[in-house]
Formats: C-alpha cells, sequence, structure tokens
C-alpha cells in the first residue's frame, strides 16, 4: 500500500513552503476526484442476505468506501437491475427474491436490495473505490501508474488557495489541465482493458 508521504516529493518540488498537514489533505482530496472520475480503483465483496433485512453493508477495503456499485449478481451470475433510491422507495413493501437494488448514500454506503429478501442467498458485487476523507494508505496503482494524476490534482488544490505563500493560479490552472489530461489518459486504459465488457449497470431514475 502506498502511503501519503509516497506522494510528497511529486509535490514538495513545487510547492516546499506547504504544511504536511495541508499536503496530506490534498494528496487525499487528488485521489479521491481522481478515482471518482476514472474509476480506476475497483474492488469486490460477497453479501449474504438475511431474511427480513433489506440493507447491506459490504466489507471493503482499509481506507476505501464505495463511489459507486457496478453490479450485484446471483449466485447463478444472473443480474439484479439497478435503480435510484427514490424509485426503490417508492415501491410497495414486498418481500421475495430480490430483483432490483439500489445504492444508500450515508455514510457507511450501504446496498439496498427488493423486495425484501425472504430467504439467505449470496450476491457478488463489483465495487467502484474510492480512498477515504481521512485515508493514510493508499491502492499502489494510485502512485505506480497514476501518481502525476493525482499529485497534478494536489497542487492545483493547493496553489489555488488565496493569500497563501504558495498560491499561483496560473500555475495551479496548468496543473488542473494536466489532472483533466491524466484522466483522460486513465479512461482511455481502463476502456482497452474492458474491450468487449460492459462498463456499468443502466440505473433507471424515478419518474
Amino acid at each position: 500500500m502506498a502511503t501519503l508521504q509516497d506522494f510528497y516529493p511529486w509535490i514538495r518540488l513545487d510547492c516546499p513552503s506547504v504544511p504536511d498537514p495541508a499536503v496530506d489533505d490534498a494528496i487525499r482530496k487528488g485521489a479521491r476526484e481522481f478515482c471518482k472520475l476514472t474509476h480506476a480503483i475497483e474492488g469486490q465483496a460477497v453479501l449474504t442476505s438475511v431474511v427480513g433485512q433489506r440493507d447491506y453493508v459490504p466489507t471493503l477495503p482499509d481506507d476505501t468506501e464505495i463511489a459507486e456499485v457496478r453490479y450485484v449478481r446471483r449466485a447463478d451470475n444472473s443480474s439484479l437491475t439497478g435503480f435510484s433510491l427514490d424509485f426503490l422507495d417508492a415501491q410497495a413493501p414486498s418481500s421475495g427474491n430480490p430483483n432490483r437494488y439500489a445504492v444508500v448514500e450515508t455514510l457507511p454506503l450501504s446496498v439496498r436490495l427488493y423486495p425484501t429478501p425472504d430467504s439467505e442467498q449470496t450476491y457478488q458485487t463489483q465495487l467502484v473505490l474510492i480512498p477515504t476523507q481521512d485515508a493514510t494508505e493508499f491502492d499502489d496503482k494510485l502512485l505506480d501508474w497514476y501518481q502525476e494524476g493525482v499529485t497534478a490534482y494536489a497542487k492545483y488544490y493547493l496553489m489555488s488557495q488565496p493569500g497563501k505563500p504558495w498560491s499561483n493560479a496560473e500555475q495551479a490552472a496548468f496543473e488542473f489541465r494536466r489532472f483533466n489530461t491524466r484522466v483522460g489518459d486513465a479512461r482511455i486504459r481502463r476502456s482497452q482493458w474492458r474491450s468487449g465488457i460492459p462498463n456499468s449497470v443502466t440505473m433507471h431514475p424515478f419518474a
């Protein structure tokens, strides 16, 4: 696992006077924003349904939280359909074999099944993950493959702060452009990996 300090050299090069706590905060923001936009970090979790329980909190790697649920599948590999939480909650209460799900966006994020399970089953979930707001360790990919994107956003964030010794609006704009370029590169890389594989579950909003 990569640490906050592993990213320091690329930030200190352009922001030598920034206190460590401010650098740490900027790195976390950069990592979270990069992962949200690129889906750079994914993970799987198994959910085991309990009779009468509709919400399930997946077990995640340390220092991560859910940004998106890509899919929920039964043991036979058939998929549940993703809906918005508003749509799911507008349905009449029911119990049975779940065929729909939604993400409950209160921390910790959970998966809501509908109908409420009336038997025990296992479900495989594919999750898009982001570092938590107080993360101290990060997936190695963020350092080995994506450190330029993460640190570009961190420098943009720091240099955009008005009235600081390290403020630099022109350089901040440059770092933000660099960040967007690295986001684009990461998306292309992931699309190449996923050639022929569906990219996401289509969500059906409440109408």
